[in-house]
């Protein structure tokens, strides 16, 4: 039998925020309280079986559930000179998640730390530099047996830098970042199904434009990918890595631009490589993906429509040595009724 359902919701919010402002400093702290509490019940109809009736109830009231999350944040900058800045951002949350049910053992406390330091140079009109150091620290603990084997601590680290270029006839904006991701499990000692684990990444982006002549530019899109994961050990801080991945995009392209309408032809090639690890942790090759060929693109713009489109034709390879050529395409209308 189908019973209706009735949900009951009950909000609680609360929050407080302070600023501090002058001519070197500004900074911003706020705190925020949160309650919420859901129930679950079925409507009971006259002519309803009352034995359905029942199970269908108690169904429902294992969804009770009732939470309350806290929360401080904090934002500042400071302005060091007229050409550097450095910002820095917190945050510090918790959650209490509670179930009623005896038979509902998702009960969990839960931390999140997140930090953010940024620092920022302005050499001049045309070059600017800049460094970002983020963290953040999440802890799960689950509070009955039946689930706490998911217990874990997430951490993750991550620095990048990069710089932007704004010239007349030249623009350039590269960033590289490394990354590092550790996954430990509280009780992975006495259950062989999970296993701690780590994941490592550095990666460069590029974007940039040379004017050639005229309206004509030679505009360069690319990034690398190069990561690794694995087994790790996080007292001995020790890793056993079981993949290595490493992925490669590159887009040379010949723009024309003229007034709201601009026409790109050029080349894409995709790399992607996956490698596995031996007993003597040398890599060796398990995929392969290549595709190289020709694209293009078109766009304009006018008083109430824009019109992108964008196509590629590749030519794929693989660990196989086998050969395939596929066509893409892609277009987007915008109308502004």
């Amino acid at each position: 039998s189908t019973f209706d359902t009735k949900i009951e919701e009950f909000k609680f919010d609360l929050s407080g925020t302070t600023e501090y402002r002058s001519e070197v400093f500004f900074g911003k702290l706020r705190i925020d309280y949160s309650e919420r509490e859901e129930k679950h019940n079925v409507k009971n109809l006259n002519e309803a079986n009352p034995i359905l009736y029942e199970q269908r109830s108690e169904q429902e009231r294992k969804k009770n559930n009732s939470s309350e999350y806290t929360t401080v944040s904090a934002i500042g900058n400071f302005f060091i000179t007229q050409k550097d800045n450095i910002s820095f951002s917190i945050l510090q949350r918790k959650l209490v998640y509670n179930t009623p049910s005896e038979d509902n053992f998702d009960d969990r406390d839960e931390l999140l730390s997140i930090f953010r330091l940024s620092y920022l140079r302005n050499f001049n009109h045309y070059f600017n530099f800049f460094v970002n150091l983020e963290g953040s620290y999440n802890h799960i603990v689950y509070i009955f047996a039946e689930r706490s084997s998911n217990n874990n601590v997430r951490r993750i680290l991550k620095l990048s830098s990069g710089g932007e270029f704004d010239g007349s006839k030249f623009y350039s904006r590269n960033t590289f970042e490394v990354s590092a991701n550790y996954t430990t499990y509280d009780f992975e000692d006495i259950n062989p199904n999970i296993r701690s684990f780590s994941f490592r990444q550095f990666s460069a982006k590029d974007s940039s434009s040379v004017n050639l002549i005229g309206r004509v530019n030679l505009d360069f899109i690319g990034y690398v990918k190069l990561s690794e994961q694995g087994d790790f050990d996080w007292k001995n801080f020790a890793n056993n890595p079981d993949r290595f991945v490493a992925e490669y995009y590159l887009v040379p392209m010949l723009a024309v631009k003229k007034d709201n309408l601009r026409l790109g032809v050029g080349l894409r090639l995709f790399s992607l490589k996956t490698f596995g690890y031996n007993q003597n942790n040398f890599k060796f090759l398990t995929n392969e993906y290549t595709s190289i060929g020709p694209t293009s693109n078109f766009s304009i713009q006018l008083q109430n429509l824009s019109l992108y489109f964008y196509g590629w034709y590749e030519f794929i390879k693989t660990e196989s040595n086998s050969l395939r050529e596929l066509a893409n395409l892609s277009l987007s209308v915008n109308w502004k009724l």
